[in-house]
């Protein structure tokens, strides 16, 4: 269970719940919170503050000042509504690949060796790597859509991309996986 030592206590827990009898985590990470949700984050919390800056300079002028409280009272409702961003676990064990998206609730896919045919290892410049185990297309009125299911933003993928590739072989050695 080293491969465990490196993560949060929830995201232990939430492996150790998924995981099947005698089955071994062999390598896990905990993907970081995505830029684009870290931006809106910020901007949620600056526009309230420059708001109530705003609104005390603006003291003489009270037409101003109900704009301003009616910008915060909105941004604190959006805020109300926002949910928390989910949180991407990817895990290895000796006998599938695990991807764990937890947010309120907790989505889990599960990628036995049969299901890793079409792995697509992609290395990226600067050390990340993405593993791409399904590829999910739709089509809406005049455009196409790919979805693409996997590890993604793996740092130093060398050694996820070999422990998938020997669970890709298990795959032809044992039939009822």
């Amino acid at each position: 269970m080293n491969a465990l030592l490196d993560l949060s206590e929830s995201s232990v827990a939430l492996i150790r719940e998924e995981l099947m009898a005698d089955e071994v985590v062999r390598w896990a990470y905990e993907a970081p919170l995505r830029q684009g949700c870290q931006r809106a984050i910020i901007f949620c919390l600056f526009v309230p503050l420059l708001s109530v800056y705003l609104a005390v300079l603006a003291m003489a002028n009270f037409l101003v000042f109900l704009v301003l409280c009616f910008v915060l009272l909105t941004t604190a409702l959006i805020l109300s509504r926002i949910s928390p961003p989910p949180k991407n676990i990817y895990v290895i064990t000796d006998r599938r690949a695990i991807i764990l998206k937890a947010s309120y609730d907790t989505t889990v896919h599960s990628f036995f060796p049969r299901h890793l045919s079409n792995l697509v290892c992609l290395r990226e410049r600067y050390g990340f790597g993405d593993f791409i185990f399904l590829t999910r297309r739709t089509s809406a009125e005049f455009r196409e859509e790919a979805c693409e299911l996997g590890f993604l933003d793996v740092p130093d993928p060398a050694e996820a991309e070999k422990l998938l590739a020997e669970l890709k072989k298990s795959a032809n050695g044992d039939k009822t996986r």
